[in-house]
């Protein structure tokens, strides 16, 4: 595939590269920009496929994964209705609804229409692997529930009693063969 020049994608972190304004561009900055930008009312409709395989494709990048579940817990409407009333946005602790961990749990859990289960895994688990070992509890109990209910639930990628996925997935997830 190619970028918007037609150039072939390239990139530490995953489908797309992007010009280098948005690879040096932080992902907690892109999160919500490209939120926006993919509402009808915002943008071309022409534009909108672009921008949505952007945005799925942002847990890909080094630090991906965390300001990922962070947006989601931010702006979930479950959770923004429990941070109105505290008067100012959470992304931790009480404002982490279920609904919310559900939605983060299903944005991280498969790959993207534009990335192979082989590269998404092997971009995100890594990141998983080291937000297991976070001070923040918080996001040590999402990452657990992502992992487990998520990837580990899903049939096509780790369900028990499934057929194991490719060798790649289980190496990049550390799956033991007689799970």
């Amino acid at each position: 595939m190619s970028s918007f020049r037609g150039e072939p994608r390239r990139g530490p972190w995953g489908a797309w590269g992007g010009s280098n304004g948005s690879r040096s561009t932080k992902t907690p900055a892109l999160l919500p920009a490209l939120n926006m930008l993919i509402r009808p009312d915002y943008a071309p409709a022409w534009i909108r496929p672009k921008l949505m395989e952007v945005l799925t494709t942002l847990p890909l990048r080094p630090e991906g994964v965390r300001p990922t579940l962070e947006f989601v817990f931010a702006v979930h409407p479950t959770s923004t209705a429990k941070a109105a009333e505290a008067g100012a946005p959470q992304k931790r602790g009480a404002s982490i609804t279920m609904e919310a961990l559900k939605m983060a749990s299903q944005l991280l859990s498969g790959p993207s229409s534009s990335v192979t289960a082989e590269d998404w895994y092997a971009g995100i688990a890594p990141q998983l692997f080291q937000l297991l070992d976070s001070d923040d509890a918080d996001i040590r109990r999402a990452v657990a529930y992502v992992i487990g209910f998520g990837i580990l639930g899903n049939r096509k990628f780790g369900a028990p009693g499934t057929p194991l996925p490719s060798p790649t997935i289980q190496r990049e997830l550390g799956v033991v063969a007689g799970r």
